[in-house]
């Protein structure tokens, strides 16, 4: 495997490459590749399970021009690759770590802190992140994407903490943050008139007050996922009737009877519409 990887011929012209789902892999062959690609700038390892901190830590070492990391599912990586990441990766802007179950607060601090340059942060699936080590996203004045789906820590307090030092998100998910709620949220999303892209999919706290913000505020908004926050017929009206322009997608829980959504469908049809009622039936 490290000799498939490191041709020499080629290896040294190397910026990206993308071994997804290639289970295979193992150490010595991600160590034997980045000692030989010195001006790789994306490197995707989605699924590579048998990955270890060594392998993370050559990366770092090795490849200083990395600016999109992807390490999706490489699940034996601890807060050690993290450490070694912030250290070495002085030009990272896209990182994604989603199901790196062992990641914990040493090493997302770590690189909140020290890789301010970050534009797209995903961390879904972090359950052992603390409060405290998620307020760390505040730092990432740049942040243009964010995911903490599935981190149970992530409040009021966190959400806040990105409102105030990340304006120019774009791109937020919070699958099944149910500690957020509907005050927190409205008040954050006021911070970020640039948002086209909110996913909250299982906040049950999050409702009216939330879709009153959006449509105040969010003019650039395209997609909006809100699958089991309960909203009331006249804000969801209201917030489709004042973002028609920019809107493209809505996934809503609501009280509205079909009459109402065929209406909705008639009047705005350059939106795509999926309605959860209350009682789990799926309208439009």
């Amino acid at each position: 495997m490290a000799e498939a990887l490191t041709q020499e011929q080629q290896a040294p012209l190397l910026t990206e490459v993308s071994l997804w789902g290639c289970q295979k892999v193992t150490d010595d062959g991600i160590i034997a590749l980045s000692q030989s690609t010195p001006h790789l700038t994306a490197l995707y390892l989605s699924g590579l399970y048998r990955l270890t901190d060594a392998a993370i830590a050559a990366v770092a070492a090795s490849c200083p021009e990395l600016t999109h990391l992807d390490l999706t599912l490489c699940r034996q990586l601890t807060d050690t690759s993290m450490e070694r990441v912030a250290e070495g990766c002085s030009r990272l802007t896209q990182l994604q770590l989603y199901g790196c179950s062992l990641v914990s607060d040493a090493g997302f601090s770590a690189v909140c802190r020290r890789r301010a340059d970050l534009r797209e942060l995903v961390a879904y699936g972090l359950s052992s992140l603390s409060e405290s080590a998620l307020l760390h996203v505040g730092l990432l004045g740049k942040l243009r994407e964010l995911d903490l789906s599935s981190c149970c820590a992530v409040s009021d307090a966190v959400i806040a903490a990105a409102a105030a030092g990340c304006p120019l998100l774009a791109q937020l998910s919070l699958l099944s943050c149910g500690r957020v709620t509907d005050s927190g949220l409205a008040t954050a999303v006021r911070r970020w008139p640039l948002l086209r892209r909110l996913t909250v999919n299982g906040c049950r706290r999050v409702g009216d007050a939330t879709y009153a913000a959006l449509a105040a505020h969010s003019r650039e908004l395209e997609y909006l996922s809100a699958v089991g926050c309960a909203v009331s017929r006249a804000p969801f009206v209201e917030f489709v009737r004042r973002r028609r322009f920019s809107l493209r997608t809505v996934k809503a829980t609501t009280d509205l009877d079909i009459e109402s959504v065929e209406a909705l469908m008639r009047e705005y049809p350059n939106v795509s519409f999926c309605f959860t009622c209350k009682k789990n039936d799926t309208l439009g």
